[in-house]
């Protein structure tokens, strides 16, 4: 029986394949990037990118799915590929062991590029790219029990934010392992909704586990737009 048989009844045959074709990156194998690679893989994605330069400790595993405590102190994309492998053999998973910089931004030429890292600098170096070679990415993001999810697509992500250094890390105000596992899952099924031609949500998604309200703001192009213009 076909492993995405379940999957195709849903979104279809044609579907399917496209995901099947699709190249995909993911930036940071933190709480959303390890869940959020491991659900695409399961779904098909016919190649992945995984770009991170850290190594699993002990306090990654409250959150972070794939690692377990034998794999501390072991390179994340490494490990991630190991075991993205070993549940979907037929997608080719590749890694960067680095962190995304102005010098290695080639690497997230592909058919879409999904923010899964904790920091906004890195965030505008892929809005940077991104808007400039015409790659939509999804903006992810979760601290305490809250998140963000944005679809970067004919808009742009300094347009909504603006630039910004300083943000809250979850070292020091804490997060919970379920409002990464919601941001993730959503952040994919936008992936999915763009690899296979669906309608997507066009505004940024906000998410509240303390009040469970979910809320959804609208955003626009920024006049005069230093990246976008």
């Amino acid at each position: 029986m076909d492993r995405y048989v379940r999957q195709e009844i849903f979104i279809g045959k044609k579907e399917q394949k496209k995901l099947e074709k699709s190249k995909v990156v993911v930036i940071g194998l933190g709480a959303l990037g390890s869940l959020t690679s491991e659900l695409l893989v399961r779904a098909g994605i016919g190649e992945i990118t995984l770009v991170d330069k850290d190594k699993i400790e002990i306090e990654n595993l409250q959150r972070q799915h794939l690692y377990s405590e034998k794999d501390v102190g072991k390179y994340k994309v490494k490990v991630a590929k190991k075991k993205l492998c070993e549940i979907n053999s037929n997608v080719i998973v590749k890694v960067i062991v680095d962190m995304l910089n102005e010098d290695n931004l080639n690497v997230l030429e592909s058919d879409l590029v999904l923010d899964c890292t904790d920091n906004f600098e890195a965030r505008f170096l892929i809005n940077k790219y991104c808007v400039r070679h015409k790659i939509p990415w999804i903006y992810a993001s979760a601290i305490r029990d809250k998140g963000n999810v944005l679809v970067v697509k004919n808009l742009c992500f300094n347009c909504v934010f603006g630039y910004r250094k300083t943000f809250e890390k979850c070292a020091s105000v804490g997060i919970l392992n379920t409002i990464t596992s919601l941001v993730s899952s959503v952040q994919v099924n936008e992936a999915l909704k763009l690899l296979t031609g669906k309608k997507y949500e066009k505004e940024l998604l906000r998410f509240d586990l303390g009040s469970n309200e979910f809320t959804k703001v609208k955003v626009s192009k920024k006049k005069n737009c230093e990246v976008c213009g």
